[in-house]
């Protein structure tokens, strides 16, 4: 009687631990599914954002959703000739937009990238472009790939300094922002117009939104 006692202890304790076993599988998977579903949420968050920046622009930037990236690009010049420099209403297009891209940055898990670009015409010394800004000078030769970069990097100065006078963050949350962006210069490698590599069109930036 004393040995059958003693099994009867064992069978509730298996069934206890079964139980632990199967609770626990089942919050390993809740919490699966919910970072999934935070994560589908975030992306459709990220692209009805950049969808409404761009109903929003009156039909000045164009909004493209590709393969694990979202992308927005101004539809005209961005830049004169041979200038890293945005056009007066460029800029001003840029900065209206600004606070939104920064919102954009916070509230999601997105990365952003600034592509600069150029168009085929030929370039070979600092002399054949117009320089004003201090901060975008370099001491090494000049071409359309660099050209491209400071570009990239000039759109990045613009929205930096935009988000430092008018979003009133800390500090540290404004260096988190600006972590999340980085550049690039693809020179007159990707025309938007590859018909004619050296129409004015190619002179632009794409602001492209990725996972990390």
């Amino acid at each position: 009687m004393e040995e059958n006692s003693v099994f009867d202890e064992w069978i509730p304790l298996s069934d206890m631990l079964a139980c632990c076993v199967a609770v626990l599988l089942m919050i390993i998977l809740i919490i699966e599914q919910k970072s999934s579903i935070a994560q589908v949420s975030g992306a459709d968050g990220l692209r009805n954002a950049l969808v409404e920046i761009a109903k929003g622009s009156n039909g000045a930037i164009n909004f493209y959703d590709g393969t694990n990236y979202y992308k927005l690009v101004l539809d005209n010049a961005t830049f004169d000739l041979g200038s890293p420099e945005l056009t007066r209403g460029n800029r001003n297009l840029i900065l209206s937009k600004g606070e939104e891209i920064l919102s954009v940055l916070l509230d999601s898990s997105f990365i952003m990238r600034i592509e600069g670009h150029a168009d085929a015409n030929p370039l070979n010394s600092l002399s054949q472009i117009n320089i004003t800004s201090p901060k975008l000078t370099r001491q090494y030769d000049y071409d359309n790939t660099l050209l491209s970069l400071l570009r990239a990097m000039e759109v990045k100065r613009v929205l930096a300094e935009h988000w430092k006078t008018v979003s009133k963050l800390p500090n540290e949350e404004l260096k988190i922002a600006l972590e999340k962006v980085s550049v690039s210069g693809y020179g007159a490698n990707r025309p938007i117009n590859r018909e004619d590599p050296k129409a004015p069109e190619n002179r632009r930036v794409e602001i492209y939104f990725e996972q990390k």
